[in-house]
């Protein structure tokens, strides 16, 4: 999802508003004067709008580089859905040099997948596919495709005792465009893409500064500031809650994610291999 610029300047006019009311209750148990506090704070407020606006929207314009791709991956997916099942499974055979053995189940002499690009990939999926390795005794490893996945099923393929691989809709996509195989005729792609991806791991307390936790984090740090002027000593409710309300800040910037899965060959490496 890309926001538009009206949607960003609400987004920075609020953290600016915090932070004005975190400069002003600061500025204010120092200097006393509201007047003074006042313009001050207004000063810090519209020189904070200006570059957390410009940040922003250089990150949004970033991101608008791949509306194309974007695009295309839609109706990429999209066509995919609506397959019927032997163009379907003749598909996946074509993309991953594969033969289907299974319902979901793909081999190529190297690797097993298991696709599952239709629905969100479930607990029963991850348990089948399991089965299916013990079953048979598999020597190669299996390998999942989707376009999602479920937070139990990562957590799931992160603590089982057989390794497995999750590849979701960027991945797939990519191998789609690395390879230029995609689900319909005729499509137009002017780019030979190089693309990188840098898989980054956050630490536990980084993944809890998310935006489904900004309202915890603000209520709680208004709530410090606002005691600390009533309670006498109160420089440690002043301080946790001026953390607070910039850890509130800084969830508006971070999208939510689901856990963080092992990390992986990309699956165009894969397909390179497979190549060979």
């Amino acid at each position: 999802m890309y926001k538009t610029k009206l949607a960003i300047m609400l987004d920075t006019i609020f953290m600016s508003a915090i932070i004005f009311i975190m400069s002003f209750i600061l500025l204010f148990r120092h200097l006393k004067n509201a007047i003074l506090c006042f313009f001050i704070c207004n000063i810090i407020a519209i020189i904070a709008f200006i570059i957390l606006f410009k940040i922003s929207l250089k990150k949004h314009k970033l991101n608008n580089l791949n509306n194309k791709d974007l695009k295309l991956s839609e109706k990429c997916f999209n066509t995919i859905k609506f397959l019927d099942k032997k163009n379907y499974n003749n598909y996946f055979e074509n993309l991953l040099s594969s033969k289907q053995i299974s319902e979901k189940i793909f081999f190529n002499g190297t690797l097993y997948f298991y696709i599952e690009t239709r629905t969100e990939l479930s607990e029963q999926d991850f348990y089948l596919a399991y089965d299916y390795f013990q079953i048979n005794n598999l020597k190669h490893p299996i390998c999942f495709i989707c376009l999602s996945a479920s937070k139990n099923v990562i957590e799931l393929i992160n603590t089982s005792p057989i390794t497995f691989e999750l590849y979701t809709a960027n991945d797939l996509f990519l191998l789609m465009k690395h390879l230029n195989n995609f689900p319909f005729e005729n499509i137009s792609t002017n780019q030979k893409n190089k693309f990188k991806h840098i898989y980054k791991f956050k630490n536990k307390f980084l993944t809890s500064i998310t935006r489904n936790h900004f309202k915890d984090f603000f209520i709680s740090g208004l709530s410090l500031i606002t005691l600390s002027l009533f309670i006498p000593y109160s420089k440690y409710y002043l301080v946790f809650g001026i953390i607070l309300l910039t850890f509130s800040v800084i969830s508006l910037f971070i999208k939510n994610k689901a856990p963080d899965i092992k990390t992986k060959s990309p699956l165009t490496e894969i397909a390179k291999k497979n190549d060979t």
